[in-house]
């Protein structure tokens, strides 16, 4: 059965001071209120400044809950199980029957809220001395400022680097897409050979770099398994072949897989085109 713990202000557990203490709504047995000038108030029970954290006295059955708070100080809590009230303290909780009594009192609910308001004053002491060294506590740890500091820079760094790996492989599955000076997107597709992977050189004819790289790229393309190699000159700076697909400098050498994408940004190394080559297959 779960317990619902109700937090309650000094002012109403002072009614568990007042002799009875009747839970019940019965009209015979009406709960008395705090303020009632005709109700006696136990002045031999009186509330302690702070819960002992050990007392000579101890609870029995039959106690009335102002006798309880004189022994044990003010309860966490009010709390109630079906019609069932208790005080709960920390360690464990007392029945109490409808007339604010108490009753099946656990033999070891003195023991067990004793050793940890002890626990409790022992972490108080141990708080204050890691203070005192300029500790801060951390996840359940002390350390300096400065390691948490690092490890916080440290989970931050880790973050950024999550959401570029996850830009990266988001762009990665995207076709990329060339587009001329007008914005609009670049069409390969008269230049492509069906199901296979294509190596497209735009080059002009004054270019030393184009005339030395077209004869190994050509060789490597007959080398090479379901590989096309095609060429297109583009005359002149300016040409209609040369705005038509964006090209601004030679060697532009574009590979495209067998699907018709392209594999990666234009490029005049041949490691990259022999990478792009491995990456269609």
């Amino acid at each position: 059965m779960s317990i619902s713990i109700i937090t309650r202000s000094i002012g109403v557990l002072l009614v568990f001071l007042i002799s009875g203490c009747d839970f019940s709504s019965d009209e015979k047995n009406p709960v008395p209120e705090v303020d009632s000038p005709s109700v006696p108030v136990a002045e031999e029970f009186v509330v302690p400044k702070e819960s002992p954290v050990q007392s000579s006295a101890h609870i029995t059955n039959g106690m009335t809950a102002a006798e309880v708070i004189a022994i044990m100080g003010l309860p966490k809590g009010v709390g109630s199980a079906g019609s069932a009230r208790m005080l709960v303290y920390d360690g464990g909780f007392i029945q109490l029957t409808d007339d604010g009594r108490v009753e099946n009192i656990d033999p070891d609910f003195e023991a067990n809220v004793y050793a940890a308001r002890k626990q409790m004053v022992q972490m108080d002491k141990v708080e204050e001395k890691k203070k005192s060294k300029g500790l801060v506590l951390f996840e359940g740890q002390w350390v300096t400022a400065a390691e948490k500091q690092r490890v916080l820079n440290q989970r931050r760094m880790q973050a950024a680097n999550r959401l570029r790996a996850e830009e990266t492989l988001r762009q990665k599955n995207q076709p990329l897409v060339l587009r001329n000076k007008n914005g609009d997107p670049i069409d390969h597709g008269p230049l492509l050979t069906q199901d296979k992977v294509t190596i497209l050189i735009f080059y002009g004819n004054w270019s030393i770099t184009c005339k030395n790289m077209i004869p190994t790229l050509v060789k490597f393309a007959h080398d090479e398994k379901d590989v096309v190699f095609k060429k297109v000159d583009i005359r002149q700076w300016n040409s209609p072949v040369a705005k038509q697909y964006g090209v601004v400098s030679v060697p532009d050498v574009r590979v495209f897989d067998q699907t018709g994408q392209l594999v990666g940004p234009p490029t005049r190394l041949l490691s990259t085109v022999y990478k792009y080559v491995e990456t269609a297959k």
